[in-house]
Formats: structure tokens, sequence, C-alpha cells
């Protein structure tokens, strides 16, 4: 098990907690890092693939400083950062 915790939040926001649950061992620094960089690999292709399926539904996502979040039953919602 991993638990990470985001730093250098800015004030007056709150830092993102992971629980991560790991099928290997972790036993050091460096392997706890591993599997948080597979779980951030994880996150990135699923927000791929949830873009790939609204395309292929008939979706247009134009990318840029836009981030796609999928609410209700599944309608995309484009967020600017």
């Amino acid at each position: 098990m991993v638990y990470a915790k985001e730093t250098g939040v800015p004030k007056g926001e709150n830092s993102v907690e992971w629980m991560l649950l790991a099928s290997v061992a972790v036993e050091g620094l460096e392997q706890c890092q591993e599997v948080i960089h597979w779980y951030t690999c994880r996150w990135e292709i699923d927000i791929y693939l949830c873009v790939m399926i609204w395309a292929l539904a008939g979706g247009v996502f134009t990318g840029g400083d836009s981030f796609l979040i999928m609410h209700g039953a599944g309608e995309p919602r484009l967020n600017a950062h």
C-alpha cells in the first residue's frame, strides 16, 4: 500500500491524497515513487480512452488547455484550467 499526498499546494487549496493498493512489494521510497508513476500513467490512459470513446460517439474534442470531465449520464464537459 502506498500513501501519497500532494505538496506545494497554494494557500487556501486542499491537497490531494491517495491511498494506492499495489500488487507488488513496496519497500522503499524509490518503489513508492514507481507505483505513483504507474498510477499517473493509468490516469492519463483513462483520460485518453474517455476522449476517444466520446469522439467515436460523435463528440468533438479540440484539446489545447482543456480537460475532459465526464458527468451525469456520460455527458462530457470541457473545463479550461
